[in-house]
């Protein structure tokens, strides 16, 4: 039998009741031996007078007729002239105090709906769609670790590592949906939170950046996510510099390879293990150009509600030397496909004077790529089992396609 859960608080003048009530809906029920009936009350009204008489423990709700009939018994109390009997045009609702309930407020409802309608049955209970806040308050109670909307459209458990956990607010790294995807929700007691209130506003304050991606398992190309960031959430494309921050100075785990502003992908946490060995920032040296073909996550910038128009910041390097990459990886392009591509990204191939210079600030690239001589180089900062030497290398090999080194003015 399914089981809806419903939940109910009170509203007295002028303040919200913080006591909410459990209530279980059976479709299609009706529990005999009612004590009185009402007329023309919506369901929530019913639930409500429910609420309010200490004698109440179960009602018989028709959404049709618009009929409340108010009980003393539950199926427990049934006899053989009390009994549930089936009745298609009725719901039996049953109180159930819960003392968890009580302390913390939260109600997870593992319906699987989209972020709209999740909103709409949490309203339904007289509550809201929970904080990230209001959970973390109450996963200490034993929450369990499901995987559930929130107010701020994003799904709870869903962290890159660890996703059973409830991080503090500023070093959460859940993801962001884009699209109408189906999960459960988690609603809290209080109806004290405005539906329309814009997302950027459940979003903390120091801490900007969101993880987007189009489902939990499926991903989003660069222009979709995009379109996503300023479409759903009213923001820009992250920059990979803004991520590194966020990442080593908020513990926040942005961790694994993503798609950034500037059409830039890649693992801003790439190399070592130890945080003095992690790429230099400045010089983008884990970060490579990308084509429409790669799906990965990516990460958006919502500004403070009310802030207005943004402005994103450059997201390339000083040098402005970044390797493109095609569907082939390091073996993508002929000589005249890489100056097309690195024009196609609003830039053209390096010269071997801008790769050295980018060289000297640290960049660093093991793939293969064109320069604007015709030659092909590796630039190397340490020597590698492959190639003891370091610096611009120039190399030959049998293949007619490699990466692009561009510059992007």
């Amino acid at each position: 039998m399914n089981r809806l859960t419903l939940l109910v608080v009170f509203f007295l003048p002028f303040f919200v009741s913080t006591i909410g009530t459990f209530y279980t809906i059976e479709p299609g029920q009706i529990l005999e031996g009612w004590s009185y009936e009402l007329k023309d009350i919506s369901r929530v009204s019913c639930l409500q007078v429910c609420s309010k008489k200490t004698y109440c423990w179960s009602v018989n709700y028709s959404p049709k007729d618009r009929v409340c009939r108010i009980s003393r018994r539950i199926p427990q109390d049934a006899s053989a002239t009390v009994k549930i009997v089936q009745t298609p045009a009725f719901l039996y609702i049953e109180k159930v105090l819960d003392s968890d309930f009580k302390r913390h407020g939260i109600l997870f409802d593992s319906t699987k709906v989209t972020y709209e309608e999740a909103s709409v049955l949490c309203e339904d209970k007289l509550g809201s769609l929970a904080t990230y806040e209001q959970l973390y308050d109450a996963f200490a109670d034993g929450t369990q670790c499901a995987k559930g909307w929130l107010i701020s459209r994003e799904v709870a458990f869903t962290e890159i590592s660890d996703a059973c956990t409830m991080k503090p607010s500023v070093e959460r790294s859940n993801v962001f949906v884009c699209g109408q995807y189906r999960f459960g929700f988690y609603c809290f007691r209080e109806r004290n939170i405005v539906s329309s209130t814009p997302t950027a506003d459940y979003i903390p304050k120091s801490q900007r950046l969101i993880r987007i991606s189009e489902s939990l398992t499926t991903k989003l190309y660069p222009e979709e996510a995009d379109q996503c960031c300023r479409d759903d959430y009213s923001g820009r494309m992250s920059t990979s510099f803004e991520a590194y921050n966020a990442t080593y100075s908020m513990n926040v785990n942005f961790c694994g390879h993503g798609c950034y502003s500037g059409r830039l992908c890649g693992d801003i946490c790439k190399t070592d293990n130890s945080p003095s060995k992690y790429w230099d920032p400045e010089t983008l040296s884990f970060m490579f150009l990308s084509e429409s073909y790669y799906k990965q996550f990516s990460f958006c910038y919502i500004p403070l509600h009310g802030e207005g128009p943004i402005s994103a910041p450059n997201p390339y390097p000083p040098h402005r030397v970044v390797v493109a990459l095609g569907t082939a990886g390091a073996w993508s392009y002929t000589y005249d496909i890489a100056i097309a591509k690195c024009k196609d990204y609003g830039g053209r191939l390096a010269t071997r004077a801008e790769v050295q210079y980018a060289y000297n600030m640290g960049l660093e690239s093991i793939r293969g790529g064109w320069i604007e001589e015709g030659d092909k180089v590796y630039v190397l900062q340490r020597s590698r089992s492959w190639e003891s030497r370091t610096g611009i290398i120039t190399f030959e090999d049998y293949r007619a396609e490699s990466s692009a080194y561009c510059y992007i003015p």
